[in-house]
């Protein structure tokens, strides 16, 4: 499968006149999407991924993509592999005030 996903991506780079340079471009704009690498395997999606990146590539569209994800890798340190995943940060265990309320939930049902 990556290798039918390369061939793919790089064929359709070439139609589109894409350099290496846009490659780092073109996964912030896949991952921002909702798209995963895997599903460029797909020739007719890659297709019009890679016909929507090129042109948008210079517009304000991906200059809003691109801050989204420069905001997700400052909050959390790294940037999520999808979208949804890694919404928020998972709260500390050792958070006091965590522990407490969840003690005092539990042992409220308890009784």
């Amino acid at each position: 499968m990556r290798e039918r996903v390369k061939i793919n991506l790089d064929r359709l780079a070439d139609k589109h006149g894409l350099t290496e340079e846009d490659a780092e471009k073109f996964n912030v704009y896949i991952l921002e999407g909702g798209y995963l690498m895997n599903e460029m395997a797909d020739p007719a999606l890659a297709e019009r991924v890679v016909a929507d990146f090129a042109r948008a590539k210079n517009g304000p569209e991906y200059e809003r993509l691109k801050a989204i994800n420069e905001r997700r890798q400052a909050y959390q340190g790294t940037m999520a592999a999808a979208p949804a995943e890694g919404a928020g940060p998972a709260p500390a265990p050792e958070d006091p005030f965590l522990a407490r309320a969840t003690d005092k939930a539990l042992s409220g049902r308890m009784g």
